[in-house]
């Protein structure tokens, strides 16, 4: 009896830590979310529909392409020449494996409204980007991918920033701003990592498809998603990127854990205040450079 019972406590713990090994990512999500190594298996699940669906590669010109657009947008904004103020030292996105692997995973689920994490011990911010189309019938990979790398641009470009730090739409009431833009305007973020979800017809031409990225930087306490400054790169410790000349060049060193104190979230606010007012005194200058203009 005695040996038995042993035998089953040992059995019992085995189990237990059976099942703490296959989801320790758990510690690293906050509490009423679940870690998406452990609430899923690599194949596609039933929500996901009837159709055929299939995960394509995001490697060689897609994976350039991708890194190439999402960098240009952020140093479209950090600029300072839109309807945002210019950031001190927005980062340069770089590829990253364990993002695009998780990815990956969430692809597989398709549950766009699912509270999950992708948190680990290098990157405890992780933040999820999730954007999908249904097309006239095609048989171009690059069209499909284009289009929604598009769609999540164009969302970043539908925002502005107002006086109290917020991204906000540029025309209120309008489809735009939906909250693709949060991670792609962090400062903070250095990687990315996504995953291409898509589904074909009975003729074998792709109907709808869904891009999944995740990015090693969600914003924090709802702080400003940027360092402020009037000089685009001017707070880059390494100098700007050759390329992407708003951006820190790819080697900058990005804490991309560090949480800013409320001093710092305070003086962020303020600099995003000064930096509006300035904006409008310089709008107010412009109507009357154009009369001279025209004089002259």
């Amino acid at each position: 009896m005695r040996y038995n019972l042993i035998l089953q406590l040992l059995g019992l713990q085995l189990v237990v830590n059976m099942a703490a090994s296959k989801c320790a990512h758990q510690i690293f999500c906050p509490p009423h979310t679940k870690h998406v190594m452990c609430a899923f298996t690599k194949k596609f699940n039933k929500r996901c529909g009837a159709g055929k669906f299939e995960l394509i590669p995001i490697d060689g010109d897609l994976k350039d392409n991708l890194l190439t657009h999402v960098n240009m947008m952020r140093s479209l904004v950090a600029s300072g020449l839109y309807d945002f103020p210019p950031a001190a030292r927005m980062a340069t996105l770089m590829w990253d494996e364990s993002l695009a692997s998780s990815s990956r995973t969430l692809a597989y689920h398709c549950d766009s409204r699912g509270k999950y994490c992708s948190n680990t011990m290098e990157f405890n911010f992780v933040s999820t980007v999730e954007i999908s189309l249904r097309m006239h019938p095609t048989s171009t990979v690059k069209l499909i991918f284009d289009d929604l790398v598009n769609i999540w641009l164009r969302d970043v470009l539908g925002c502005r920033m107002n006086e109290q730090s917020k991204l906000v739409p540029s025309v209120p009431g309008t489809n735009t701003c939906l909250g693709h833009h949060t991670a792609l305007l962090e400062d903070y973020a250095t990687r990315i990592g996504c995953a291409l979800r898509a589904s074909r017809n009975a003729k074998k031409l792709f109907i709808s498809a869904a891009l999944v990225c995740n990015l090693n930087r969600a914003n924090v306490n709802e702080l400003t998603p940027y360092q402020i400054s009037l000089i685009p790169a001017s707070g880059c410790q390494k100098g700007r990127n050759y390329i992407h000349e708003f951006l820190c060049k790819p080697d900058e060193e990005v804490d991309n854990n560090y949480v800013p104190s409320q001093t710092e979230a305070e003086f962020r606010n303020l600099m995003m205040l000064q930096s509006a007012n300035y904006a409008r005194q310089i709008e107010s200058i412009y109507p009357t450079i154009n009369n001279i203009t025209k004089i002259l």
